[in-house]
């Protein structure tokens, strides 16, 4: 690696310890010494070493016990353990504390220097290992917020960082916190996002990393910063793909002692260019599932529309041919009902066959009904827009049949919306829609039950009204046919199947939607109308 590696020296011997740093300085180590375990320790807390070697027998702690507790700050160090008392037993012991290898006093230097060497060889491929799993654990998620919490796990465990906080720029260029840990608090937060944004402004020129040592001190342009939260070192590293600047990534010591190194920077620089292609994929996912959604809305309302236009299609052909036949049936059964009552005005009542007359009257009647129903439904009449108040046009519908509903045992609750908009209605018409519902509801709940009406306006331009009734409901596989002409669920003679058709046209020609919901049988059923409002 490009820096001096730091090995850490623990034993009681001071000549062993003055001969081991001229010796491993002189060869480009860096060396630290100590005389017992618990001082060891202390230094191990302090900073980061490469490598400790160290005596088996020392005073006040043992080799086997400061190995352990090593270990317990620092698993990824490595260890020699040296001593005059060797024996298989105490090799075995050491190696389940976690030592490397295990070399017997007296030694000589360059047997210590090609063990040395062995140990920090095995580091840089544990590096390189540890670097393949992240690179792993990196490219596993391409949804972004998890694998930003993936990179700053991996950040903390990997180069000991007390803080680290990414921060990515948006759409319109500017930088925000997208993840962050070892610090909470919303005046944190911002402290960390204004010196990512200083720092922000000095990579998009140098493209460089900034690495901190001995706090912000050192650096004029961070003079607000100089005791920002007891900050010892950081890492402060540009995210960069191709030549687009995605953010920065700042890794912050606070707690541990020692700077971040050179060496520290080298690892980050390979860990970066690894979360940059990362990023970047998950930049590009996440445009692919908005372009998804954006397709699946369009195809959506595509097929929405395609029904419409099926719907209005037949409609029309319908509408057509049902106003041409009723035309031609009208005439010839004005006449056979005129007759017929004619007959039944002039005969006397004991003639036997006057109740059949009766039945023709009454059959004819019924066909008269339905050519009406016909008639309207080929949309013949003319429709006569003006403003209307939609809790008027109701109000007025309910005069014309609340009685009869009353009678039938069935409970009207009004929930309209106050000070209603106006909407461009043809009244007449939306009053035939509104009265079909009403009295298709009241047939729906034979032992009575509630009628909920309610209005709603939907800012900012529409008005909603709904019929909820407590009825005998719809079942599921007949709601996708409720509208079309002719299908009815009432008994033979009971209904045309024509309302809700005539009521689908009516409200189509008010640039309005008419809708059925309904759980199943038993569980009632609710019309929700649509209307644009008046605009202007």
């Amino acid at each position: 690696m490009g820096s001096k590696q730091k090995i850490l020296v623990i034993d009681d011997e001071r000549g062993l310890r003055d001969l081991l740093t001229f010796e491993l300085g002189s060869r480009g180590y860096s060396i630290v010494t100590t005389a017992d375990g618990l001082e060891g320790i202390e230094k191990v807390k302090q900073g980061k070493f490469d490598l400790v070697i160290l005596d088996l027998k020392m005073p006040k702690l043992s080799g086997t016990e400061t190995l352990k507790e090593i270990k317990k700050i620092d698993p990824t160090i490595e260890a020699i353990v040296a001593t005059g008392y060797g024996t298989v037993e105490t090799a075995v012991e050491c190696m389940k504390m976690g030592a490397y290898d295990y070399i017997a006093k007296p030694f000589n230097i360059d047997e210590l220097t090609t063990l040395i060497e062995k140990v920090l060889e095995k580091k840089e491929l544990k590096f390189t290992l540890a670097l393949y799993e992240t690179s792993r654990a990196v490219f596993s998620s391409l949804k972004l917020d998890d694998l930003l919490n993936i990179i700053v796990d991996l950040s903390i465990r990997t180069f000991r960082a007390d803080e680290v906080s990414i921060m990515l720029y948006d759409e319109q260029e500017k930088l925000y916190l997208a993840a962050s840990s070892g610090f909470d608090g919303e005046i944190e937060k911002e402290k960390r996002l204004t010196l990512g944004q200083i720092i922000a402004e000095k990579t998009k020129q140098t493209r460089a990393p900034l690495l901190l040592v001995e706090g912000f001190g050192n650096y004029p342009e961070f003079n607000k910063f100089v005791d920002y939260n007891g900050t010892n070192s950081a890492i402060l590293f540009p995210i960069i793909r191709g030549d687009n600047l995605l953010g920065l990534i700042n890794l912050t010591r606070t707690q541990t002692k020692e700077n971040f190194s050179q060496t520290d920077l080298q690892m980050v620089s390979v860990f970066v260019a690894q979360i940059s292609q990362a990023i970047e994929n998950a930049h590009l996912y996440k445009k692919l599932e908005e372009k998804i959604t954006e397709l699946k809305e369009v195809c959506r309302n595509l097929e929405i529309s395609q029904a419409k236009l099926i719907q209005s299609e037949k409609l029309a052909a319908l509408g057509q041919l049902a106003g041409g036949a009723a035309h031609e049936l009208n005439n010839p059964l004005s006449g056979i009902l005129g007759f017929a009552q004619i007959l039944i005005n002039e005969i006397p009542n004991d003639i036997p066959w006057k109740n059949d007359l009766k039945e023709i009257e009454k059959s004819a009647q019924r066909c008269k009904k339905i050519i009406a129903s016909l008639l309207s439904f080929s949309r013949q009449s003319q429709f006569d827009f003006k403003p209307a108040n939609v809790n008027e046009v109701i109000e007025e519908t309910l005069k014309l049949c609340e009685h009869q509903i009353t009678l039938a045992n069935v409970k009207i609750v009004r929930n309209y919306a106050q000070n209603s908009p106006f909407i461009n209605a043809s009244t007449s018409h939306l009053q035939q829609v509104f009265l079909n519902i009403i009295v298709n509801a009241q047939q729906a709940m034979p032992k009575g039950g509630t009628l909920t009406i309610n209005t709603y306006f939907r800012e900012p331009d529409s008005i909603e009204i709904s019929f909820i009734d407590t009825g005998i409901g719809i079942e599921k596989e007949n709601l996708k046919h409720i509208f079309e002409p002719f299908f009815t669920t009432k008994e033979v003679g009971k209904g045309t199947g024509l309302g809700l058709s005539v009521s689908h046209g009516i409200i189509q020609k008010h640039q309005g939607n008419i809708r059925v919901e309904s759980e199943g049988k038993d569980k009632g059923a609710k019309f929700v109308i649509t209307l644009p409002i008046l605009k202007g």
